[in-house]
């Protein structure tokens, strides 16, 4: 018997990647069944899911049924291109307004940690 000794919590950032893995091996399956699926997550996990702040998306589906999927999960319509983790998913990367936030995230790192030129390491 499998007893677990560490469980997951609220804001644990390895929860996203379950729900993604989850998710990916429920393609093609009805949206009862991923409600199902939810659910059943939040029972076993003890985390609740905040449909208020979930999107749905799904590629190679009609606007339509995707709407209808959001809302028998309470949801809304996730557009994209979206931003992940402070990133763009789905963008164009051959355009230079895809990399801007990135580049602005190199620089505060750079003026965190080097003053003129020199490390600056804080304590």
């Amino acid at each position: 018997m499998f007893i677990p000794e560490k469980s997951l919590r609220q804001g644990d950032p390895l929860a996203p990647f379950i729900f993604l893995i989850v998710a990916e091996g429920l393609a093609g399956v009805s949206v009862l069944a991923v409600k199902a699926t939810l659910m059943c997550f939040e029972l076993a996990s003890g985390l609740k899911v905040n449909y208020s702040k979930s999107k749905v998306g799904w590629k190679g589906i009609s606007s339509d049924k995707l709407s209808r999927f959001a809302s028998v999960l309470n949801c809304d319509v996730m557009k994209v291109p979206f931003t992940y983790l402070g990133m763009k998913v789905g963008g164009n990367h051959k355009r230079l307004g895809f990399w801007e936030v990135v580049l602005e995230k190199i620089g505060e790192v750079e003026r965190k940690f080097f003053v003129n030129g020199r490390e600056n390491l804080l304590d």
